[in-house]
């Protein structure tokens, strides 16, 4: 049964961010800020979702993607001129069914997206899907300086299938809606195969 939350909202500018990634961004609009303090308030939970467009500085629903990610807030530092330094983890998908109200944050409905193998798949299809994935990331790695061996030592810590696949996005080093597509892919068999066609593509 699918899990509906309301939940602290900030919508982000120039970024995805995805389950299993470890990353920090400034924010520096009031909505945001009261966000983050409303999550460290509380369970430290955010729902991090991309804007469309950058330059729209009071972002309403259809100014925004409608699956992002929740997170866990982890740190967050004052900057000069009033910005503010989060770190947060990446979590689990959601979908974005409303924003709640806009002021003085952003509050938003959202339903928990599964990330589970379909069931019709057998361990051994699972495995044989498990080792390709992790394979293609280890050897795509090995000829990439932009991921550190820690980046690699997360996707080869990896245990199942759904959870090298994450990892194995989190630590893509992709343009943002690039990492947007892969979120919003609900097909879990399309999603690994955008994955795995990345990896070849970035390796080229």
């Amino acid at each position: 049964m699918s899990r509906t939350l309301s939940i602290p909202m900030v919508a982000l500018r120039g970024m995805t961010i995805l389950p299993e990634m470890v990353t920090n961004f400034d924010i520096s609009r009031d909505c945001s800020i009261e966000a983050v303090q409303e999550a460290m308030s509380h369970d430290q939970k955010v729902f991090l979702v991309t804007q469309k467009n950058i330059s729209v500085e009071e972002p309403s629903m259809s100014d925004l993607y409608t699956v992002g990610t929740i997170a866990t807030i982890k740190q967050v530092v004052k900057l000069p001129k009033q910005i503010i330094r989060v770190m947060v983890t990446g979590e689990t998908r959601a979908q974005l069914n409303a924003v709640e109200f806009e002021t003085p944050y952003l509050r938003a409905n959202v339903t928990l997206l599964e990330d589970e193998a379909p069931y019709y798949l057998d361990q051994q299809s699972k495995e044989a899907m498990f080792r390709e994935l992790q394979d293609l990331f280890i050897d795509y790695a090995s000829h990439n300086s932009k991921i550190t061996k820690e980046n690699a030592r997360q996707v080869q810590l990896a245990t199942t299938l759904e959870s090298v696949m994450n990892k194995v996005a989190a630590n893509l080093p992709l343009h943002y809606l690039e990492l947007q597509e892969i979120l919003e892919e609900m097909d879990f068999h399309a999603r690994y195969e955008l994955l795995s066609l990345k990896l070849v593509k970035e390796a080229q």
